[in-house]
């Protein structure tokens, strides 16, 4: 066990960025033959697969019974900036911390400070943010880090094949979770939906939702009522988004906040064109929009056959990079 990886965070399903992320690297694991588990913050298991059970108690009780060399967590919730601080100074063990949102960007500033302040004080070995913005950030406040999009190839993709309504082409939106708490303020769904409603005569939406438990039904039925576009939307719970893409004329990204987008990653890696909101460095060949701006989002759509003829596009190998980083850390 002295060479072993342990990594702490979401395992599908649901499925949402760091789930997918943590469950395409197993692959990798193995092929590298690394020795690893995966501790879920869920109640999937599987051979290399345990699971926490969304248990606090759990945490405490991790701090004194890991037994990698190396321990991989995934940022999700903010207390896990004190208990990170905690942990470091309870073991020896190599730690690598992946914040996976801009959200420290947008604390108020006396709460930024405290994040700041215990992620300088904490012994990590390797401090990843998925986030340019945010890695400038700290970088700039003293914590070291490198920024590593949290992108990772899709393996084996079964398309599913969607019937087309009147003959109109679909994009694709997709969401983690639906709520009235993050639909709009985190993934800027009103906007999807007023292009929805202006372009309905061209375009149908497949929605892709990655927890259905998670969501409110009730509050989607509201939005979709509420723009006259409940005939134009298919939802998908709980699928791939890789094996929908090849429905799709294009991507979209509306988020108000984000890190960088692993979904316009894919698309770009499959040939769909991704449009996404300027909010944060995109992956190359991604077509940008303004932030809930509907005519910016209408004119890009409008052209977008041009404008992806003139943008680079770059598959992108963040995983290998990571797997790297894994072997120089265990050896």
């Amino acid at each position: 066990m002295s060479n072993l990886l342990e990594i702490i965070g979401p395992y599908p399903p649901p499925l949402g960025g760091i789930s997918v992320h943590i469950a395409r690297m197993e692959f990798f694991l193995r092929n590298e033959k690394i020795n690893y588990k995966i501790y879920n913050h869920g109640f999937v298991s599987s051979e290399n697969v345990l699971p926490t059970n969304k248990s606090v108690f759990w945490y405490i009780k991790y701090l004194f019974s890991h037994q990698g060399k190396l321990i991989h967590f995934h940022q999700f919730f903010s207390f896990h900036f004190l208990y990170y601080f905690i942990f470091s100074k309870l073991s020896e063990k190599k730690i690598f911390i992946s914040i996976h949102g801009e959200g420290i960007i947008y604390l108020p500033e006396w709460q930024r400070k405290i994040y700041i302040g215990l992620l300088k004080n904490t012994d990590f070995s390797l401090l990843i943010c998925v986030s340019k913005n945010l890695s400038s950030l700290l970088a700039q406040n003293g914590v070291e880090n490198i920024w590593l999009p949290a992108s990772v190839p899709p393996g084996k993709i079964q398309p599913v094949i969607l019937p087309k309504i009147q003959g109109k082409d679909y994009f694709l939106f997709n969401i983690a979770k639906l709520n009235s708490k993050i639909a709009e303020s985190i993934y800027g769904i009103e906007l999807a939906l007023q292009f929805l409603s202006r372009s309905s005569n061209k375009y149908q939406m497949l929605l892709l939702i990655g927890s259905e438990v998670e969501s409110d039904k009730d509050y989607l039925n509201s939005l979709l009522e509420k723009h006259k576009v409940k005939d134009f939307v298919t939802v998908i719970y709980e699928g791939n988004l890789v094996n929908y893409l090849g429905n799709c004329k294009f991507l979209l990204r509306a988020n108000k906040v984000d890190a960088y987008g692993v979904s316009i990653q894919e698309a770009i890696d499959l040939g769909i064109p991704a449009l996404a909101s300027d909010v944060c460095i995109r992956p190359k060949g991604s077509i940008l929009f303004k932030k809930d701006n509907l005519d910016d989002l209408i004119e890009k759509v409008e052209n977008i056959d041009k404008i992806r003829v003139e943008r680079e596009t770059v598959k992108s190998d963040f995983h290998f990079q990571l797997i790297e980083l894994y072997k120089k850390f265990l050896n």
